[in-house]
């Protein structure tokens, strides 16, 4: 017989905010090992001798038991007058907590929340309304689950380094063109970081093997890629101010420097994160102050400039937006670093389970069970 002493952490339903602690000997009989549950946490749950119960293993070693019932429905009534903004923000709330079925009900007789639906839906790429009637709307998620919380943050960080490289390659652009639809690349990392926080929320990834202490991470590094990107949305805007009459090309070489050294950084992440490469995490942590700097001294320069007349004094604004945006970026990979001296060494690696197989499989197992002309709409989008 091989034991081994278990030691599990469970929570404690009828006291909010702790935890129950027991200790059991895993026992092996045949081909399998089985340890005893405290009856009185059989009791707090509610559990039944014969029931079916799911167990999860995270990367920590740690092993949950539950009924393995995720979020159902939830239904939400609006008010008179209700703004477009309210309805949009009620409903991502409702997909960020990992809620399936929304059923949306509104007076009746008023302009319907419709505007703000087709926004929600596509901006969430998943959401689709499945039932429309007088005072009800009624949506249904048809396929966000089944990517892992990796995959979406690495595909996160690519498209922020693909605005912001699209971004910088304006600066040598007189008078700057607008080619690249940033706005829509935007949306799309918004869509997965609320992907990540969704699937976060769903028993640390409805499927994938984080516990909550391993997720916050990931929490965290989502966000810092959703600012990053609109970062490049505001400089972006700016560009487009100093369009009429841009600063010399001497002065947004400067621009151009800074911007190139932070893009530089940002495609080194990746790295630093999987490989929790301690010395250029402490690099991208030390870097704020320099990039702070560097912001200073061209400010300065810009001020001087327009003083001369050399620099147009509408530009000087704009400029300064600019400069501290990317100090913002820079405090952001601070951020970055930061994560990485606070994390576990293995963190931002994918195991071998975390595969697009996998993913695929969850997809269509989702999809067929959807009524066929709302699979048809699923199948025709993309994974991510």
């Amino acid at each position: 017989m091989v034991e081994k002493m278990l030691s599990s952490t469970m929570p404690n339903p009828s006291n909010a905010g702790q935890s129950s602690e027991a200790h059991r000997r895993l026992r092996r009989s045949g081909n399998s090992y089985s340890l005893t549950l405290p009856a009185e946490w059989v009791a707090e749950d509610r559990w039944k001798a014969g029931e079916s119960l799911r167990l999860r293993r995270y990367r920590s070693g740690s092993i949950v038991v539950d009924k393995g019932q995720d979020p159902g429905s939830l239904s939400i009534t609006l008010g008179a007058g209700d703004a477009g903004p309210h309805v949009f923000r009620e409903l991502l709330g409702a997909f960020l907590q990992g809620y399936d079925d929304i059923l949306l009900e509104h007076p009746k007789g008023e302009h319907g929340p419709g505007g703000a639906v087709r926004e929600f839906t596509r901006r969430t790429g998943s959401m689709l309304v499945v039932a429309e009637n007088p005072g009800r709307v009624e949506l249904r998620d048809g396929g966000s689950a089944g990517i892992p919380v990796l995959a979406r943050l690495e595909r996160m960080h690519s498209i922020a380094v693909e605005m912001h490289a699209k971004v910088a390659s304006r600066w040598e652009e007189l008078p700057f063109s607008r080619t690249f639809h940033i706005a829509d690349r935007d949306d799309e990392v918004d869509r997965l970081g609320w992907l990540v926080r969704r699937s976060l929320a769903r028993y640390g990834g409805h499927g994938d093997p984080y516990s909550a202490r391993e997720a916050i991470p990931f929490l965290l590094l989502s966000r810092s890629w959703e600012r990053v990107a609109d970062l490049a949305v505001r400089i972006e805007k700016e560009q487009e101010s100093l369009a009429g009459s841009p600063p010399p090309p001497s002065f947004l070489s400067h621009i151009l420097h800074l911007h190139e050294q932070t893009i530089q950084r940002l495609e080194e992440a990746p790295k630093v994160l999987t490989g929790r490469a301690v010395r250029q995490a402490n690099e991208y942590v030390d870097g704020l102050s320099a990039v702070e700097a560097e912001r200073s001294a061209l400010v300065q320069e810009a001020v001087r400039l327009s003083k001369s007349g050399r620099l147009p004094g509408a530009c000087l604004p704009s400029v300064t937006v600019v400069l501290e945006s990317l100090v913002r970026v820079a405090e952001h990979l601070a951020d970055v670093g930061e994560i990485v001296l606070d994390s576990p060494e293995g963190t931002f690696t994918r195991h071998p389970h975390e595969t697009m197989k996998e993913m695929s499989q969850e997809r269509r197992e989702r999809t067929m069970q959807m009524p066929s002309n709302e699979r048809r709409k699923v199948t025709e989008r993309s994974e991510i």
